[in-house]
């Protein structure tokens, strides 16, 4: 369950609003803007994408991850339609600050 201290460090993206999660520019620079989003801002990241459906218009890249504090990431999940399940904890974010 999440405490009010943790839900305080965690940044929800969703695709849509960062326009690089399709299959071309997703292997560049998805996991490089989580990342880099969690060390500028030291929080919790949570990268939320659709699944891939080739059938579709919209070709998504997938890949939701959840990144900690320190730009590492904690659970990622593939192309396909998935939950990402992540530990998160307040310990790393007193210890690091």
């Amino acid at each position: 369950m999440l405490t009010h201290s943790i839900l305080r460090t965690l940044l929800p993206l969703p695709a849509y609003l960062l326009h690089t999660a399709d299959r071309r520019t997703g292997p560049l620079h998805w996991e490089l803007l989580a990342r880099a989003r969690a060390a500028d801002n030291q929080v919790y990241v949570g990268m939320c994408s659709p699944a891939r459906d080739l059938s579709a218009g919209y070709h998504a890249w997938g890949h939701s991850m959840v990144v900690d504090p320190k730009g590492e990431v904690i659970a990622q999940t593939g192309e396909q339609e998935d939950i990402v399940y992540a530990d998160l904890s307040t310990f790393p974010l007193q210890r690091d600050k």
